[in-house]
C-alpha cells in the first residue's frame, strides 16, 4: 500500500469540533495501527479449561511492555486544571463554587483527589470560572468528558460559553424552560 495512503488513513479524527468565531475548526490526533506483532489473532489464542493463553511469548511480551508504559495519570488531574483556572483568573475557591451554584461543603468533596463529579456539574464549574470553550473542554477532558455534539445540554451549555454568559441563575433559568437540567444545584451532583 502506497505510504501516504497509509499516513492518511492513521489520520483519525478525535471525537469533538470546537467552534470559535462562528467557524467550525476540527481537532486531529495522530492514530497509529499497531504492528504486525502487535495483534493478537484468534489462532494465537488457546483456551485451555476456561484460561487464556497465548502462544506467541514474545507477542505477548510487546503488548505488555506498552500497556506497563501507559502513566497511571497521563494527564493534568481535574483538581489541578480546577487550581491552575483559579490562579490564572484570580479567583478564590468561594467565588467559583458561589458563581458555580456548588455548596461548600461539595466543593470540598469535588476537590479532593480521585474524585469526578458528574458532567452537568462539570458545566456548573466551567460557568463558575468563566472559561472560553478552549478552556472549558481541557477542563472537561480533565475529568474524561467532552462536550457531545448529540447532547442538547452539552450543545447549549456550550452556546452560553461562546457566548460568553456567566450568570448561572439566568443559565438555570433558560434550561429549566426549556426542559434540560439545570446546573450546579445538588440534585445534578
Amino acid at each position: 500500500m502506497n505510504t501516504d495512503i497509509n499516513k492518511d488513513i492513521h489520520l483519525k479524527e478525535i471525537a469533538f469540533e470546537l467552534r470559535e468565531g462562528g467557524e467550525m475548526r476540527r481537532e486531529y490526533q495522530e492514530w497509529v495501527e499497531p504492528s504486525e506483532n502487535e495483534i493478537i489473532r484468534p489462532e494465537d489464542v488457546e483456551i485451555i479449561n476456561g484460561d487464556i493463553f497465548i502462544q506467541d511469548q514474545e507477542k505477548m511480551d510487546c503488548i505488555i511492555a506498552q500497556l506497563s508504559s501507559i502513566p497511571e495519570h497521563p494527564g493534568q488531574s481535574l483538581q489541578e486544571t480546577i487550581n491552575e483556572y483559579m490562579i490564572i483568573k484570580e479567583l478564590t475557591p468561594k467565588d467559583v463554587y458561589t458563581c458555580s451554584n456548588i455548596d461548600r461543603k461539595f466543593w470540598s468533596k469535588i476537590m479532593q483527589q480521585g474524585y469526578t463529579p458528574k458532567k452537568a456539574t462539570l458545566f456548573a464549574l466551567c460557568i463558575g470560572l468563566q472559561l472560553t470553550r478552549k478552556e472549558a473542554g481541557k477542563l472537561m477532558a480533565s475529568a474524561g468528558f467532552v462536550f457531545s455534539q448529540s447532547l442538547r445540554l452539552d450543545m447549549v451549555v456550550e452556546k452560553f460559553i461562546l457566548h460568553q454568559i456567566y450568570s448561572i441563575y439566568d443559565i438555570n433559568k433558560i434550561l429549566f424552560d426549556i426542559g434540560l437540567t439545570q446546573l450546579g444545584s445538588k440534585d445534578n451532583n
